[in-house]
């Protein structure tokens, strides 16, 4: 009911809150994320609240925009534990998008990694413009613990991404590729499981800035 009626205020272009009691648990089957614009957050006391996917593939969608959607139409999530229960770790991502804007900030990512990525081309200009990711963990996730192609302007801070990339394929707790002007600052890389893990790889990137950041536990060589 809450998400319907998000849907009704913002389809006018209004932004709408959708707020998740601390301590309570929302499972979900299939893939879901809150319409745009919007912003979802917790109240109360207590224990973050959980949206959790207990199916295998399922995930938490902070939408699929285009190099035409602008600026103002994105989803900020804040304070929310993000999880996958289905006891076999995700193959690929527990959180995905590509809205110009997209925003996570002190939320939990556990079983899945984080993907940004855009297939119309690799111009500037077409790039999915803008992640930002503050305060937040990501771990779990069987090839990696964040993933973007053809993206600009990806901000990092404060930020773990530790036990994942166990399958070999990815093999990266943070992979970019043909992206431009990242900034990761004070985010900690650790505990790569799989045998060709890196803490960190950057393929045909322009214009990156690496601050205060620690790498402990992965391969270096």
């Amino acid at each position: 009911y809450a998400e319907s009626q998000m849907n009704i205020t913002t389809s006018s272009g209004s932004p709408n809150k959708l707020l998740l009691k601390r301590g309570d648990t929302w499972t979900i089957t299939g893939n879901w994320g809150p319409p745009s614009p919007s912003i979802v957050d917790a109240y109360g006391g207590g224990a973050k609240p959980i949206i959790d996917f207990p199916t295998t593939d399922d995930h938490f969608s902070m939408g699929a925009g285009s190099a035409t959607s602008g600026w103002g139409l994105s989803r900020i999530v804040n304070n929310i534990n993000i999880t996958n229960s289905s006891g076999d770790r995700l193959t690929d991502d527990i959180v995905t998008g590509t809205e110009w804007g997209s925003t996570l900030r002190d939320c939990d990512l556990e079983g899945g990694g984080v993907k940004v990525s855009h297939t119309a081309g690799s111009t500037p200009s077409q790039h999915v413009k803008l992640l930002i990711l503050e305060d937040c963990t990501v771990s779990g996730g069987k090839r990696f613990g964040f993933y973007s192609q053809y993206a600009t302007w990806i901000g990092h801070i404060g930020t773990s991404f530790t036990n994942s990339a166990s399958e070999n394929q990815l093999e990266h707790q943070w992979y970019v590729n043909i992206c431009r002007q990242i900034f990761v600052d004070d985010c900690y890389f650790a505990n790569g499981t799989g045998s060709g893990n890196f803490g960190m790889k950057q393929n045909s990137v322009v214009d990156a800035l690496f601050r205060n950041c620690e790498l402990t536990d992965l391969r270096t060589a």
